[in-house]
């Protein structure tokens, strides 16, 4: 059996499409590689969309119809955020089109056991796998934080993601730490909105001593800052910033502005 990936939108797409398409491999399902994933037969083909433009959207519906006409035989599986706001959208593209809502989003990884007729494990509520390989990057991803609380007027991720959840810290050092051992050069620090991370136990460590203690925690490796919010810059968070093995890239959101 064979199955290919398309990913549209942000870094933690790609790391949840990581995770499903490590979950296949380790049942012994062919993943095809990223480049050729459109235009390369397969049985299945999992889409994972993104709803923070129109254009986003648009290009998941051109993708999917463009699947359902080369490979007419196959099945195809749409989630992402785009999934969760627009369902009904997605599936009158094509009765052979099934939507999987994000918040169903962690059924994708027990999916290879029922199409293999094998029992499948247990998976936490909300999509938390980490990927013992990757598929389509040379980088790790590390998923801090999901969901966000800002409601901001031009944007439906909140609708799509839900509340923000920040991962424990010892979590997050701890899977820092395998990445590091499985010799990752760099590590992406991903999530929703991982300007409003805070560690659920511990109400004061915030981004910047999580940032602090990664770089101290894997000395060897460099630690890449995927998206901040423009009004969680400050001086704390600059001066961490500073240190050696944090890749000098910023990405600042200013739609609002």
């Amino acid at each position: 059996m064979t199955a290919g990936f398309f990913t549209l939108g942000c870094k933690l797409n790609q790391y949840e499409t990581e995770g499903i398409a490590d979950s296949f491999k380790n049942l012994g399902i062919t993943v095809i590689p990223a480049l050729r994933s459109l235009d390369e037969q397969a049985d299945l083909y999992i889409i994972n969309t993104c709803t923070v433009t129109s254009k986003s959207e648009q290009k998941a519906r051109r993708v999917i119809r463009k699947l359902l006409k080369d490979h007419p035989g196959a099945r195809v599986i749409v989630t992402g955020c785009y999934a969760q706001v627009d369902a009904e959208s997605l599936k009158n593209i094509d009765s052979r089109v099934r939507v999987v809502p994000q918040d169903d989003k962690p059924s994708l990884l027990t999916l290879a056991s029922s199409l293999l007729d094998r029992e499948p494990e247990a998976v936490p509520g909300k999509f938390d796998y980490m990927p013992s390989s990757y598929s389509f990057h040379t980088r790790a991803f590390l998923k801090i934080q999901d969901g966000c609380d800002n409601f901001c007027s031009y944007c439906r991720v909140p609708f799509a993601r839900g509340a923000s959840v920040s991962s424990p810290s010892a979590r997050v050092l701890e899977r820092a730490g395998v990445l590091a051992a499985k010799g990752f050069g760099e590590i992406v620090i991903t999530g929703v909105n991982i300007s409003a991370f805070r560690d659920p136990e511990k109400p004061d460590y915030g981004l910047p001593r999580l940032i602090e203690n990664l770089a101290a925690s894997v000395p060897g490796v460099r630690l890449r800052v995927s998206s901040l919010e423009p009004e969680s810059i400050n001086e704390e968070l600059l001066a961490v910033l500073m240190h050696p093995t944090i890749c000098p890239h910023f990405h600042l959101p200013v739609q609002s502005g």
